[in-house]
């Protein structure tokens, strides 16, 4: 791995507090999993291919967290780059699979939601 590959050091521990207008309970911030050293083989279940972020170029290694909401019935699994905090979010719930990009408006008391929708 190069010095360019390195994961940075998370600055923004931020999470939405809500998902849909549903308070959740978020098991905190995990490093980066080096993918390549964990998993020679396959990607072993992974949430993506090694990328780079969206965000900034950088050779994606995300910090992670992952919640449930207060009724049990969405999972929500955010990946945040530690270069430019770039966050995606991967919804699991009753409706399949979704993933957002949060912005700052997804941090607020209420969370975020899907303004085309009426929720997220």
């Amino acid at each position: 791995m190069n010095i360019l590959e390195w994961p940075a050091d998370l600055t923004d521990f931020r999470l939405p507090p809500a998902w849909d207008g549903r308070p959740v309970d978020w098991h905190g911030w995990h490093q980066p999993i080096e993918a390549r050293a964990l998993f020679p083989c396959e990607n072993n279940g992974l949430r993506r291919d090694p990328q780079p972020c969206s965000g900034c170029g950088h050779p994606f290694q995300p910090w992670w967290a992952q919640g449930l909401t207060a009724d049990g019935r969405t999972s929500i699994t955010v990946e945040r780059c530690g270069f430019c905090n770039t966050t995606i979010a991967f919804e699991t719930g009753p409706d399949g699979t979704s993933e957002w990009t949060l912005d700052d408006s997804d941090y607020g008391p209420e969370g975020g939601f899907d303004n085309q929708k009426g929720n997220r």
